[in-house]
């Protein structure tokens, strides 16, 4: 849902096809994902890092390997979620992890 990116400013309107070409391009890997945990947008970084295939947009996160199986990171990225705050983390065995 991109309708966050619009309204916050007056005068400023971001298109969903402007905000993907901007986040398709970010070096740092970059995932969206819907209510119930699937991955709903992927950029390049993302894909090359997790080795997603474009059948895999869709998949739930925490079905994709390194995630299945991290109860502690699923707790705190549910949490997070539900205190709307960010979250940074660390998976190990990804590049830089």
């Amino acid at each position: 849902n991109w309708t966050g990116l619009q309204g916050r400013e007056p005068g400023i309107h971001v298109t969903p096809e402007a905000a993907g070409r901007a986040l398709e391009s970010l070096s740092d890997a970059f995932l969206i994902t819907d209510d119930d945990w699937r991955i709903t947008f992927a950029n390049a970084a993302a894909r090359r890092l997790l080795g997603l295939s474009p059948e895999e947009i869709g998949r739930s996160l925490w079905r994709l390997p390194p995630f299945a199986g991290d109860s502690a990171l699923e707790r705190d990225c549910r949490q997070a979620a539900a205190d709307r705050v960010p979250l940074e983390f660390t998976v190990p065995g990804l590049v830089g992890g």
